[in-house]
This record gives C-alpha cells, sequence and structure tokens, in this order.
C-alpha cells in the first residue's frame, strides 16, 4: 500500500500539467483502473512473500478484482495478478459472453440480499458447487475466498477473489483472519471503483488503462 501511495504522489507531482488534455490530467489526478492493477498486485505479493519461504511447499496464488463492467454491466475481470503474468484463462471468453461469470461466487454474490466473505475449502468436492467456466479449472484453483467489496451504504460494488493450487489452504475457520486482512485492501479498491465509474458516467475518457 506503502508502493500504491508512492505512485500517486508520483502522478501528482509531474510538471507536465500544462501539456496534458484534460482528460489525461483526470486519470492521473482522480481515477485510473492502474490503481486497481497496483492494489491487486499488492495483495498477491503478500500472499506470494508469506508462502514462498525456504522449506516451505510452494502455493501458486493468483488474485482478481471482479467487478460488473462499465461498459456492458456484466461481470467482468478488471484486474488481476499472478505468478505468470498472464491474464486468466477465463477472460478468453468474456469479451464474447457478458454473462460469463454469472454463476460463478462473484455472480452469485451479487445476487445475495447481503454479500459476504466466502471461503471455497476445496472446490473439487460437490457440496462446494464451484462453477467451472472452462475443462479442469477446478484442478488449477484447489481452494478460493471470496471478500465483497461494498461501498459506504453496503451496496456490492465488486470483490476482491484469492485463489490457489492447494485445497483447503482457506478454511471456514479461518474466517476472523482472512475478512479483516482482504478487508483493509477492499476499501482501497472500493474507492478506486468509485472514482473510475464517476470518470466514465462524466464522460472523462483517459484512462491510463482502457475502461473494463
Amino acid at each position: 500500500m506503502d508502493y500504491l501511495v508512492a505512485e500517486q504522489v508520483k502522478d501528482l507531482s509531474t510538471k507536465e500539467w500544462c501539456t496534458m488534455s484534460p482528460d489525461e490530467a483526470i486519470g492521473k489526478a482522480f481515477a485510473s483502473s492502474r490503481r486497481l492493477e497496483l492494489i491487486v498486485k499488492a495483495v498477491h505479493d503478500l500472499f506470494d512473500a508469506k508462502h514462498s519461504a525456504a522449506g516451505v511447499k510452494k502455493v501458486d496464488f493468483e488474485v482478481t478484482f471482479m467487478t460488473k463492467s462499465l461498459l456492458d454491466d456484466g461481470v467482468t475481470i478488471a484486474a488481476y495478478a499472478n505468478s505468470t503474468g498472464r491474464a486468466p484463462i477465463s477472460m478468453n471468453k468474456r469479451q464474447a459472453n457478458a454473462a460469463l461469470y454469472k454463476d460463478t461466487e462473484v455472480g452469485r454474490m451479487y445476487a445475495a440480499e447481503k454479500p459476504s466473505l466466502k471461503i471455497i475449502e476445496d472446490t473439487a468436492v460437490p457440496e462446494a458447487r464451484y462453477a467451472e467456466i472452462y475443462p479442469g479449472q477446478k484442478e488449477r484453483i484447489r481452494s478460493s475466498v471470496v471478500c465483497p467489496v461494498l461501498n459506504g451504504s453496503n451496496v456490492m460494488l465488486g470483490a476482491l477473489v484469492v485463489h490457489c493450487d492447494s485445497q483447503r489452504f482457506f478454511k471456514v475457520v479461518d474466517s476472523g483472519h482472512w475478512g479483516p486482512l482482504l478487508e483493509m485492501f477492499a476499501k482501497r479498491l472500493a474507492l478506486e471503483r468509485i472514482r473510475l465509474e464517476i470518470a466514465h458516467r462524466e464522460g472523462a475518457g483517459a484512462f491510463q488503462r482502457k475502461p473494463f
């Protein structure tokens, strides 16, 4: 999070404001999807550093921020981070199918009356009701925690999702640990998501990345 703040300070300290268009200035000073990426990367770096120490079995993590698209209102992945640097496989299908993630944990969370932290200890067991987007997904994603990202009125703005390849890495009994930890990042994601929505609604087109 300190790195994110440092990046914002750097953006606001630029001496090139006079050469920017109003949209470019808004992108740096107000709304940038790049900040979503930095927050998600910070979550991944935290998990990766904690569970890659010498003598500890390596756990492979993938972190995503899933939210409703500003373009078509379907659930999408607005930011991701993993050890390969490659986009999640399911994103290959998302562009042609706005309803792709409707039956995922995040899609169900959007439909819930009161979104709350969800932990899936083992995606492979039938009672988990884990919806595969592509064949073999449950072999790569074995355990997950999904933290809702809420606004000040407890309306869902998206979800912070952490997957890993180790079954029962995330356990329901540990909800009291994972919830407060991820909530620190979720609050920051909520702020950036609201900023982006305002900028998009008001017609500011120059995000540092294309709007999701």
